[in-house]
């Protein structure tokens, strides 16, 4: 099962306070099995068969996956100031795409939150 998830910071009022782009930059520096992706994403829509160009806005990061061999773009970063993901399963190498996105929360003083505002630790 999948989540679709956020990492988003408030400050002590509950007010979303962004993370900017270089802040980003550089909690995603220095953890080991991921990186800044280069180049915006492509992905197949399988229902019309037809490309569909996802824009990186220069802060997509993409995690090193075992099973696949390569670099599988996982975390998005949007210009309001929070990153998005999805939280699958974790993989056999128990290098899951959540716990990353924990580490990076984590640097930047932020929380993981669901669509309906559960928090995720």
């Amino acid at each position: 099962m999948s989540l679709g998830l956020r990492i988003e910071r408030k400050d002590e009022s509950g007010e979303i306070k962004p993370i900017t782009l270089p802040e980003w930059k550089e909690a995603v520096v220095g953890i080991d099995g991921i990186r800044l992706a280069e180049g915006d994403a492509n992905a197949l829509n399988p229902v019309t068969r037809e490309w569909v160009v996802m824009p990186n806005r220069g802060g997509d990061v993409e995690v090193w996956r075992d099973g696949y061999d390569g670099w599988l773009r996982a975390l998005w970063w949007s210009p309001n100031g929070t990153v998005s993901f999805s939280a699958p399963d974790p993989e056999p190498d128990g290098h899951s795409i959540l716990a990353v996105a924990r580490d990076l929360a984590g640097k930047l003083g932020a929380r993981i939150v669901s669509p309906d505002g559960t928090l995720h630790d």
